[in-house]
């Protein structure tokens, strides 16, 4: 060995106090290390634990998802089918209903259409009628004047007559 220097020449009762003390805090340091292992495995194992129990309780809530989400289609399911059988149900109604209501339609269209050409007919006879008395009643001054000259004429002849007889009897 070399030779060493004084500054690294330490004395003897303080190298084995350093040796003991260097002991004494690895003791202590397993004794820590003792005492914290299993804490550190508990915690360990808890979070282990909290965290299947997340994972465990998305998987049932995913499956309770999946479950009310196939019990909602299964009823919807049966409310349309149920729906479908009413609309089949009531489907001849509604057709009798629609018949019925069509040819009341139709009837109702036809006599609108027999009283609309029932009132045309009316109403050419009362134009043909008030066409026919415009010219009566333009034509009574005309007829009365003809009468007054047939009176006229009867006049006249009856005067002829009076007066042929009167010359045949004096012939």
């Amino acid at each position: 060995m070399g030779a060493v220097p004084s500054s690294v020449l330490v004395d003897t009762g303080t190298a084995q106090k350093a040796a003991e003390a260097a002991i004494s805090t690895k003791a202590m340091a397993t004794n820590i290390a003792i005492f914290l292992i299993p804490i550190v495995i508990v915690l360990l194992v808890v979070v282990i634990n909290r965290y299947r129990s997340r994972e465990t309780l998305k998987r049932a809530a995913e499956d309770n998802e999946l479950k009310m989400l196939r019990k909602l289609e299964d009823e919807a399911e049966a409310y349309a089918n149920a729906k479908i059988l009413d609309i089949k149900k009531a489907l001849p109604a509604l057709k009798k209903q629609f018949i019925a209501e069509f040819m009341a339609e139709k009837n109702h269209l036809l006599v609108t259409a027999k009283v609309q050409e029932q009132r045309s007919r009316v109403k050419a006879r009362k134009d043909s009628a008030e066409q026919s008395n415009t010219v009566l009643t333009n034509a009574i001054p005309e007829i009365e004047q003809e009468i007054m000259e047939c009176h006229q004429l009867e006049d006249n002849a009856l005067r002829l007559k009076k007066t042929l007889e009167g010359v045949t009897t004096r012939l």
